[in-house]
């Protein structure tokens, strides 16, 4: 029987505004009940989560914050929240002078950043690399290859979940989510100019305007415009970066908000996908600026999103909000790069690759929260409604021998250039997901918070391949119905200043391999258990945590062998299996009133119990350590702020086969110096890898991605603020 799969979206969606509507409309009548109840001289004490006003980063500074929304739907205290947060605030951010949000990651607790270039990198927590990024909370796909990472300028604060979140986010990954927060409007005049210059001829130029646009500040808006050259110390390496960004909020009436944001990044890259290793797996003893690519490979990017959102704040105190993204992505690229193990003698060969690829992602989200009184203590639910869908198309080209012969000590790029071609594939992928789901907070005495969960999921797949030479095609669908997705979480406060917490979280992944009558496989599931205890010090102005957790990945896609044990091409079974364990600690914000620090340790053991080996899980480190402090010479030197920090992992490898690559364990300090010349002018220079140390930050097989970590290197700046 044929199914009409739009009018089935449009009953789910009908469904999901009939039960928003039905709950806002109780909301409405309790509250005009209360009213005609009322007398002039009663009192009446309305209840809502007071965190719905809580004030962004960079009004708030340093280095912590009291509460984010990632995970949960509806803001929280972070200790609130039973698993494990990081949020980079502002301050954070522009101190350290990130600009890709891979940048970032690189210097956060618990994350294992694959760098290629900035803005095009595989970010991994726990093992498992974030496949989507959201913006204010609704998501889109992030992908390395296709240079989908967003930039910092437009952003407030990143906050970061690590392990499976699949209450909100059922098909994400179990590395977690990443949710960036965009600056909002003031309604103060505000306006910024920052400039920064470094080693390699990089920089940096960023403008930033905000303010009322009328008398009655009902209507704000907010302008940023900032480009970026963040090359690294390859030769010939360049990485142009350009954000556009532009939003406005207005206030309907003072209970309803209304908002609306366009942003624009584009990325113009001379990319490099590092360098190969000997045949055993040796790593090249090469300068750190060697390219092994053409003078004329080429990546280009333009992205566009545009969302908007309506959030209403009932007499009763519940809140009402519906929200949408959408995104258009555009890139295409030309590659050149080795395409196997180096002999003795340093010769190799070189391959080429070129892609283009367009995609169209929508999400939205519509939910209604509550308070309400529990045996004479406060808690709260959330029902709500969302929807993704992801559409991508790639038309793509490969000649894996496209130079027979180079000499990788002996080398010169611009010798080699791009070759005539005509794409010879096309993939195209359509998925989407329709979601209710519900969530309750049972405050079931004042210090213990029982948090209850579930999610209804329906998910559709659609694959096309095509030879473009013939035409020849191929199509396979999978649909997921009515998939239930459970969550579970305890928070116990000790007292006003540390919380023990548990949780129990599921997240579901679907997969495109196939089995023997070329039938997707079903869908893996991760499942996790942690427990830690948080800590809120000094009237909330440093944050720790310490964190265990294991976590187990099931169904995994693993070749499949005839009774003869040969492997049978491109057959797979779903009986892979995956445990991780670690411990994670974490300190973020004001030790005193004039020092600041953001530190973690990180504790992750991968275990492949079944199926085949993936390297990917050899590269992440089973120990990481990264400390940043600043400290402010109040006493001596008023507005001289001094920092340092180091980033440390234990050996990584990549095994392929029976070759490894490896790097043993390192440390890389870095240092910075600001100084506050008046109270709207800062000067800064960030120094990195100040001892130059020289290590390879990631290793891959010994064809390509095995990349050496920047030298010494510098970044000098300022900022100027007009308000």
């Amino acid at each position: 029987m044929m199914v009409n799969k739009d009018a089935v979206v449009r009953s789910r969606i009908s469904l999901a505004v009939a039960l928003a509507l039905s709950v806002n409309t109780y909301a409405m009548a309790d509250t005009k009940a209360d009213s005609e109840n009322v007398t002039e001289d009663e009192t009446v004490v309305v209840y809502g989560n007071p965190l719905y006003g809580m004030a962004p980063s960079e009004e708030t500074g340093g280095y912590s914050v009291d509460s984010a929304t990632i995970g949960t739907k509806t803001p929280a205290a972070l200790k609130d929240i039973p698993q494990s947060v990081s949020v980079l605030t502002n301050d954070y951010i522009e101190e350290r002078n990130f600009v890709a949000v891979d940048d970032l990651a690189k210097a956060t607790p618990g994350l294992r950043t694959l760098m290629n270039d900035s803005g095009r990198s595989s970010i991994f927590s726990r093992g498992y690399e974030y496949d989507e990024v959201s913006l204010n909370g609704l998501p889109s796909p992030m992908q390395s290859r296709y240079g989908n990472l967003p930039a910092l300028a437009a952003v407030d604060r990143v906050e970061i979940m690590r392990g499976p979140s699949g209450l909100f986010n059922s098909t994400s990954e179990l590395g977690g989510v990443i949710n960036m927060v965009l600056k909002r409007p003031t309604e103060e005049f505000n306006a910024s100019v920052t400039g920064r210059y470094g080693s390699w001829d990089r920089h940096y130029l960023e403008a930033d305007v905000g303010g009322a646009l009328n008398e009655a500040k009902t209507l704000r808006g907010r302008f940023v415009v900032a480009n970026a050259d963040i090359k690294n110390q390859t030769d010939y390496n360049d990485n142009d970066n350009g954000t556009y960004y532009g939003t406005l909020e207005y206030d309907i009436n003072d209970s309803t908000l209304a908002s609306v944001y366009v942003l624009h990044q584009t990325k113009d890259i001379v990319p490099t996908n590092g360098l190969p290793a000997y045949s055993d797996g040796s790593l090249l003893n090469i300068g750190r600026s060697t390219y092994l690519g053409s003078a004329d490979d080429n990546f280009n990017a333009d992205t566009t999103d545009v969302g908007a959102s309506l959030q209403h704040t009932f007499r009763n105190g519940g809140v009402g909000q519906v929200s949408m993204r959408y995104q258009d992505h555009d890139v295409s690229f030309e590659q050149t790069y080795t395409n196997g193990a180096v002999d003795e003698d340093g010769n190799t060969g070189l391959m080429f690759a070129a892609s283009a690829n367009q995609q169209k992602n929508f999400a939205a989200d519509a939910n209604y929260s509550q308070t309400f009184d529990m045996l004479g203590n406060v808690s709260e639910y959330v029902v709500g409604a969302d929807y993704k869908r992801y559409e991508s198309d790639t038309q793509s080209y490969t000649n894996k021998n496209f130079v027979s012969s180079i000499n990788v000590f002996d080398f010169d790029p611009s010798s080699v250039t791009t070759p005539t071609y005509s794409y010879t594939k096309n993939a195209y992928q359509e998925s989407s997901e329709f979601g209710l789901y519900a969530k309750a907070t049972w405050r079931l005495m004042e210090p213990l918070a029982l948090i209850t969960g579930a999610r209804l999921s329906w998910y559709d797949l659609e694959l096309t391949n095509t030879t473009l030479s013939t035409g020849a095609q191929s199509t396979d669908t999978d649909s997921i119905n009515a998939k239930i997705t459970p969550y579970a979480g305890l928070v116990y406060d000790l007292n006003e200043t540390h919380t023990l917490y548990a949780s129990y979280s599921n997240v579901f992944k679907p997969q495109t391999s196939q089995d023997e009558d070329g039938k997707m496989l079903d869908a893996r599931e991760g499942h996790q258990w942690e427990m830690g205890v948080k800590s809120s010090l000094f009237d909330g102005d440093l944050n720790t945590r310490a964190t265990a957790f294991i976590m187990e990945d099931r169904n995994i896609a693993a070749q499949a062998y005839d009774e003869d044990g040969t492997a049978i091409s491109n057959t797979y079974v779903a009986t892979g299996k995956v445990e991780t364990k670690g411990i994670e600690l974490e300190a973020t914000g004001y030790i005193t009133e004039n020092w600041m620090t953001m530190t973690g340790y990180t504790y992750t053991d991968i275990v492949e119990l079944s199926g085949d080996h993936n390297g990917k899980f050899d590269t992440i480190p089973k120990h990481s350590l990264s400390l940043w402090t600043d400290y402010h010479l109040a006493d001596w030197v008023p507005g001289l702020h001094i920092g340092g920090g180091m980033t440390a992992l234990s050996d990584f490898s990549f095994t392929k086969g029976s070759v490894e690559t490896k790097q043993a364990g390192y440390a890389i300090f870095d240092a910075a110096i600001r100084y506050d010349v008046t109270p709207n002018l800062t000067a800064s220079v960030n120094a990195y890898n100040i001892f130059d140390r020289e290590y390879y930050y990631r290793v891959g097989s010994v064809a390509t991605f095995n990349m050496y970590g920047a030298p010494a290197n510098f970044m000098a700046g300022f900022t100027y603020k007009f308000n």
